[in-house]
């Protein structure tokens, strides 16, 4: 059993059948890998009107999810500097400057295709180690869904160091590999 803080720091607690159940916002999503790369794929394909497979999100709105979006200034901040670090805001802004930037509440990484162009990538990753990551350049989406969790999958990191090198694709640092 896990009990106070500690409990939401073990990524295995989602596991939890109580936790599952509880339908918590941002923490609960539950998707084969398949099913996260469809999902994905239909966000960063292009609307057609003769037919095909339309992408629930207009093209310029993934191009705004695919901008970096700067971490607000702490100057910004409605709360005087002892507020803030008694709420923790110190601790979320260096979990949110850990490399990955964040665009319309997706995560975005730079990547450097084959011919040296350099273009953001749209996706999220989850606590317990699943990613999905569109490129639309490069005409890829994947998705790795993490049965073990983990902070720091070795697994996952080698098959998309694979899916990576295949598509010609630099690995990008904010992945943290």
């Amino acid at each position: 059993k896990y009990r106070g803080r500690e409990q939401m720091l073990n990524p295995s607690v989602f596991n939890m059948r109580k936790v599952r159940g509880a339908r918590i916002p941002s923490a609960n999503g539950h998707a084969s890998a398949f099913a996260l790369a469809t999902l994905f794929d239909s966000l960063v394909s292009p609307t057609t009107n003769t037919g095909g497979r339309v992408s629930p999100l207009e093209s310029h709105i993934v191009d705004l999810a695919r901008e970096v979006q700067p971490l607000p200034s702490p100057s910004s901040s409605s709360l005087s500097p002892s507020a803030s670090s008694e709420r923790g805001d110190d601790s979320k802004q260096a979990m949110l400057s850990d490399g990955a930037s964040f665009g319309l509440g997706f995560q975005s990484h730079s990547f450097t295709l084959a011919d040296g162009k350099i273009v953001q990538s749209i996706g999220h990753s989850g606590l317990g180690g699943s990613i999905v990551i569109a490129i639309p350049e490069a005409n890829l989406t994947v998705a790795v869904v993490i049965n073990k969790l983990s902070m720091k999958s070795a697994a996952r990191d080698k098959l998309l160091k694979i899916v990576f090198d295949e598509f010609g694709l630099s690995y990008p640092s904010s992945l943290g590999m």
